[in-house]
């Protein structure tokens, strides 16, 4: 739609771009990105999968640290920083599937099917004898 022609603007926002800082944000030495926080929920979502068991969804103690060094190994290429401790690294995945979650109701898409247009038992219809 465009505003020239009289129609409504709609205008999408950024809701789902965060800006990571591991450090004080006020030190200018703090490492810093700009993540689009549903496509690395994504990723790290398809990192999860290969170490959660398929049944009770949970990492097994066997693969614990297999699942640790994995999300370590993916903060640190997203950030090409090596030097990133494993402990940076798993407070950025809590949090960017806290943040993810919290996004979620921006990005699902409700069809019409998915509620009644008006809400169940609203109306009741007494019969009189």
């Amino acid at each position: 739609m465009s505003e020239a022609n009289g129609d409504d603007l709609i205008v999408i926002g950024r809701k789902g771009t965060r800006t990571v800082c591991f450090g004080d944000p006020k030190d200018p030495n703090c490492r810093k990105k700009k993540l689009d926080i549903i496509d690395v929920s994504n990723q790290l979502t398809a990192i999860d999968n290969v170490y959660r068991d398929e049944v009770t969804r949970k990492v097994p103690r066997e693969k614990i640290i297999e699942y640790n060094n994995a999300c370590w190994d993916f903060a640190r290429a997203l950030f090409e920083d090596q030097t990133l401790t494993m402990a940076e690294a798993l407070e950025f995945v809590k949090t960017v599937v806290e943040t993810s979650q919290e996004l979620r109701r921006f990005f699902v898409i409700k069809s019409a099917q998915d509620e009644p247009s008006s809400p169940e038992n609203s109306t009741t219809l007494v019969l009189s004898e």
